[in-house]
């Protein structure tokens, strides 16, 4: 079966795992995050930014959050190594997992392989607006080759060309500004590769299998 295409803005509530200690960074929070905190207020301070760097250990906790305020499937793990955020072992391809509060279906972000490497990022963001678009469409057909669902995004300030510059580190400015005015045509090219749906509209939701590996991940 050919895989089910998803576009969707992550802009809302993005979860984005890192690191080797309990910290939610890029808003004011208390920190170590017990696993008593309410939740309601964890989730608040989740919607309060697009950019939440955790630990894999409190991602359970997140994902509890989000069942309980009323989601049904999520889509923030990357299985990619990232200076920033990233899991590269985790599992490429939609899964079910369960919390205390019910069960939540994972769209992990698109990934590729070129023989038997680590996973490459391919889908959107930095990575479709930085690199050259045939990396794009290379990496969108060896993920069509392993039966994933190709899984594009674009954060709305990269199809903004003329937002404000503002000062910070050269690493982080040119991650930011690169290619901001090629952005929209490079989604609209994007768009040509497929015909894409919501999750909620490409089935894949009711047939994602079960899979405990975030429990494995912290046990």
């Amino acid at each position: 079966m050919t895989p089910a295409l998803a576009l969707e803005s992550r802009d809302l509530v993005t979860l984005r795992i890192a690191g080797a200690k309990w910290r939610l960074t890029r808003f004011p929070i208390v920190e170590p995050i017990p696993d008593t905190a309410p939740r309601a207020r964890l989730l608040s301070n989740v919607k309060l930014s697009s950019n939440v760097v955790v630990d894999v250990r409190a991602i359970n906790i997140l994902k509890e959050a989000l069942v309980e305020a009323g989601f049904t499937y999520d889509s923030s793990i990357f299985p990619i190594r990232h200076d920033v955020y990233g899991i590269p072992d985790a599992p490429r391809s939609p899964f079910r997992l369960s919390t205390p509060s019910g069960s939540l279906v994972e769209f992990p972000i698109t990934t590729f392989r070129l023989g038997g490497g680590p996973n490459f990022p391919v889908g959107g963001g930095g990575y479709l607006r930085l690199l050259p678009f045939w990396y794009t469409r290379l990496g969108f057909q060896r993920a069509k080759a392993d039966n994933l669902p190709l899984i594009a995004y674009v954060h709305p300030w990269e199809v903004d060309p003329g937002q404000p510059r503002l000062a910070g580190r050269a690493r982080s400015r040119i991650r930011h500004y690169t290619n901001l005015a090629r952005m929209y045509d490079r989604l609209g090219a994007l768009l040509e590769l497929g015909d894409f749906t919501s999750f909620a509209k490409s089935g894949l939701v009711d047939a994602a299998p079960a899979n405990d590996y975030l429990s494995r991940a912290i046990s």
